[in-house]
């Protein structure tokens, strides 16, 4: 079987003791049905705190700020206690428990929203070699090789296409525009001049910015180019692999922002935490150049008083057409005060189904 990383090999570290255990605290644990006996042999007072998971496995809930094997000195009590083949499957390999299957592919991925994950320094990251030996230690636990949702018109060579992105992509991380390039569409400099205006920033002001969050970006994107391309719901293979290049620039303008409000680039998770908590508004941003066509000619007065003039030349400018999303968003930001530009694209956001429905 072949295995793909969604990350470059020895390129990202984690320090349990600077997050303190995040995926300790709270979260429960996942392990297979193998597993149940010895470690009820261990802890049988878990039992009554155990659910029935999907595909044979089961889960423990926490019931206190920490998981019920965490120790003080931050350790887990299980390894301290009986080694590390004691500890469950799923913690074995966290942050790299995603562990999927498509076919013959096995697809290990990073859980970075969770885990505050880091660039290591060349080659002083976690290892492909290591995990290989440490998943082959839990071949046959069902937390290995999750069948993985699969769009519809997957290519034969879908992988052989991912291995090549990821590589040019990571090639290119010094400049975003090369970052779109390498994953396919080098024609997104019109569109980020047009979110620079909407915006209101000048340009040369981002460009920094957008210098320091891109090797972050490059970094993450075959691992969020996979969780938006194999995830239940997704379009078609090929519309949605022609939006994704368009998104790694958004989220790279997207992310300089968060840079400048921050006074420092943003973390990997915080990253993919920008992914996944502006999804909408990312699909704004690379769908800026469609043209509008109004699905329902309706006004809700559910936004703030102030906005509604904004929100009212959104849903006029898309009700006489002509105009491109992008077009009317801009004309919307311009009723809003400076600090306030950014609200219209929120607002298409709200709206995107009314404004562009599929």
């Amino acid at each position: 079987m072949e295995t793909w990383f969604t990350f470059p090999d020895g390129a990202l570290s984690y320090d349990c003791a600077t997050c303190r255990q995040r995926c300790c605290r709270g979260k429960g644990f996942s392990f297979s049905a193998d597993e149940l006996v010895p470690l009820l042999r261990r802890a049988p007072s878990l039992a009554p705190h155990l659910q029935l998971g999907g595909g044979g496995t089961f889960r423990a809930v926490d019931l206190t700020e920490r998981c019920w094997f965490l120790e003080e000195s931050g350790l887990c009590e299980l390894e301290t206690k009986h080694g590390r083949d004691a500890k469950p499957s799923t913690c074995r390999l966290f942050p790299f428990n995603r562990v999927f299957r498509v076919g013959d592919v096995r697809v290990v991925d990073v859980n970075s929203l969770l885990c505050p994950v880091a660039a290591a320094a060349p080659g002083q990251g976690a290892s492909h070699a290591a995990l290989r030996e440490e998943i082959a230690s839990l071949e046959g636990s069902a937390v290995l090789d999750v069948p993985a949702w699969q769009p519809a018109e997957l290519p034969a060579d879908w992988l052989a296409k991912e291995q090549q992105i990821a590589a040019a992509t990571v090639a290119h991380a010094a400049d975003p525009s090369a970052l779109a390039a390498a994953a396919g569409d080098p024609g997104t400099d019109a569109l980020h001049a047009a979110w620079a205006r909407t915006y209101g920033i000048a340009p040369d002001d981002l460009r920094p910015l957008e210098a320091a969050v891109a090797p972050r970006v490059a970094l993450l994107y075959p691992s969020l180019r996979w969780n938006a391309l194999f995830h239940k719901g997704a379009p078609a293979w090929p519309h949605s692999v022609a939006r994704l290049p368009r998104r790694l620039r958004a989220l790279t303008f997207l992310a300089a922002l968060a840079a400048r409000s921050l006074g420092a680039a943003p973390s990997l998770r915080g990253i993919t935490e920008l992914l996944r908590a502006q999804a909408s508004v990312l699909a704004v941003l690379e769908r800026f150049d469609a043209p509008v066509k109004l699905a329902e000619a309706r006004f809700d007065s559910d936004v703030a008083p102030h906005l509604q003039t904004a929100l009212a030349l959104l849903l006029g400018g898309a009700y006489r057409g002509g105009r491109s999303l992008g077009e009317i968003v801009e004309m919307a930001a311009a009723t809003l005060a400076p600090g306030e530009r950014p609200l219209a694209v929120a607002l298409a956001a709200q709206r995107l189904d009314t404004l562009l429905p599929p």
